[in-house]
């Protein structure tokens, strides 16, 4: 989710102390121009490519499974078995809940109007944030 928290904040509580170094470098096979912020839940990393959600395994970086998706702008947030994603595509926007395990179609919600993305006129669909 973008922003780390509910609340937006940047920021978080953890012990990240420099130098930091490069562990390993996965490539999603689609090379597209936009890139969310990842989530990472139940052993998988879930990263946007090409209109389409991916889930690889962190311990070996294999793609698990995923999820095509109708825009750009994921932002994948995780809440107990459920990837939240957003999407957008010109003046169209999209919720859409995927199950973590399997990449399936949960539900989606596709809003009435979101204005236009190309112009920044009348606002988009932004991240999702999940509150428990």
């Amino acid at each position: 989710m973008e922003g780390y928290s509910p609340q937006r904040d940047r920021a978080t509580m953890d012990d990240i102390r420099p130098p930091l170094k490069m562990e390993r470098e996965l490539m999603v096979g689609d090379g597209s121009q936009f890139g969310s912020p990842v989530g990472v839940a139940h052993g998988l990393l879930f990263v946007e490519g090409r209109r389409r959600l991916h889930a690889l395994a962190l311990d070996s970086g294999k793609e698990q499974w995923y999820f095509d998706m109708p825009g750009s702008f994921l932002s994948p947030a995780v809440a107990g078995n459920s990837v939240f994603v957003r999407a957008e595509s010109g003046e169209d926007g999209y919720v859409f809940a995927v199950s973590a395990d399997a990449g399936l179609k949960l539900w989606q919600f596709k809003f009435p109007h979101v204005g236009s993305s190309y112009d920044n006129v009348g606002g988009h669909v932004t991240s999702p944030v999940v509150a428990v």
